[in-house]
């Protein structure tokens, strides 16, 4: 993908989390993606695994600054991420893929996401792991201030 592209892209889908952050959860009400999640609660200062530190092989850093940090998540079928965390998080599809996430409850879910769906979801933690036959390529942009003690 040419680099102009994927700058609207990304300026598209900044957008459109503005409109998200504004009007709540309304993406994943409609599209399941979050159904059955719920917010992490932390005891005292417990710190949660930073998908960068974990798993900086498939995570970049495209922003960051005290109210949000956006990341760039790209895999390939079969891969497979350690346990870790995300505050309150949107996420917007840049290609069409399949997805197990193994929740920290241990609760397993499925999911097929197609390009240019827009996602919220509330903090949690998770493996994800790409079960089909497509590349994963996602923006994800975290909001900070529901942060764990821990993890500030």
């Amino acid at each position: 993908m040419k680099k102009s592209a994927i700058i609207t892209i990304i300026g598209v889908f900044f957008m459109v989390c503005a409109l998200t952050v504004t009007t709540g959860n309304a993406f994943s009400e409609e599209c399941g993606a979050a159904k059955g999640l719920k917010s992490v609660k932390t005891e005292g200062a417990k710190v949660l695994p930073d998908p960068v530190k974990t798993d900086g092989d498939k995570y970049k850093v495209l922003l960051e600054n005290e109210k949000v940090r956006v990341l760039e998540y790209r895999d390939v079928p079969g891969a497979k991420t350690t346990m870790h965390y995300h505050p309150d998080f949107v996420v917007c599809s840049l290609s069409s893929f399949s997805r197990r996430l193994i929740l920290g409850s241990g609760k397993i879910m499925e999911r097929e996401f197609k390009i240019g769906e827009v996602l919220w979801n509330p903090a949690h933690e998770h493996i994800g792991e790409n079960t089909g036959t497509t590349d994963t390529h996602v923006i994800i942009v975290e909001l900070k201030g529901n942060t764990p003690p821990g993890n500030k």
